[in-house]
């Protein structure tokens, strides 16, 4: 019984990998019921898996190149579930899901490359062995359709407050849109709660 539950929990986690997003090179399947069920399977691995980050600051990165492979796939319930809960009160559901079909109808690329360039600036709170972890930071995306700037603004972990954890701003503007590349792109630099297209920088 124990050996069937372990080769059940394989292949689940073979499959999961397989759903992997698109990178340049690389071809994309189309989205169906089984892949969109992996896909939530993906997102709850991957929560899981970064909760607890004390050494390096790759969440922000992390949840970026989630984000967009779940873009990749129009998967907006998966893209969902990367948001704060709180996050998504104060957006509201109905705003973000509008928000998630509209950053899918922008970012229409079969392969994509992230980079971050610059460490993520963070902030957090550590206190009788409770800790919290914000990170805000700029990446690049280089696509078979042209390259992007993006911003993302997120909660790796807080242990006050779970309702926090995850995604909180998103940013997204064509790199030749930019009016100032030799900067990092952090959009209006007030990270509003929920996903921003082609928003200039202030002046």
């Amino acid at each position: 019984m124990k050996s069937r539950i372990i080769c059940a929990v394989m292949i689940i986690w073979v499959a999961v990998c397989l759903t992997g997003c698109g990178t340049l090179g690389k071809e994309t399947n189309s989205v169906g019921i089984f892949e969109n069920f992996l896909n939530s399977i993906r997102v709850q691995l991957f929560l899981a898996s970064h909760s607890r980050n004390l050494t390096e600051d790759t969440e922000a990165y992390d949840y970026a190149n989630e984000f967009l492979c779940l873009a990749q796939k129009k998967d907006t319930d998966s893209m969902k579930k990367l948001f704060a809960p709180k996050a998504i009160s104060e957006i509201g559901e109905q705003n973000l899901e509008e928000m998630l079909e509209a950053f899918i109808d922008y970012f229409q690329v079969e392969s994509f490359e992230l980079k971050m360039d610059i460490v993520p600036s963070t902030s957090g709170h550590i206190d009788h062995g409770k800790r919290s972890k914000e990170l805000e930071g700029p990446l690049e995306i280089t696509t078979d359709k042209g390259a992007f700037r993006f911003a993302i603004k997120c909660v790796a972990y807080d242990d006050w407050d779970s309702n926090n954890i995850g995604i909180w701003s998103v940013y997204i503007i064509e790199r030749d849109k930019d009016t100032d590349l030799e900067h990092p792109y952090i959009g209006d630099k007030e990270y509003r709660s929920g996903i921003y297209i082609d928003v200039p920088r202030p002046d």
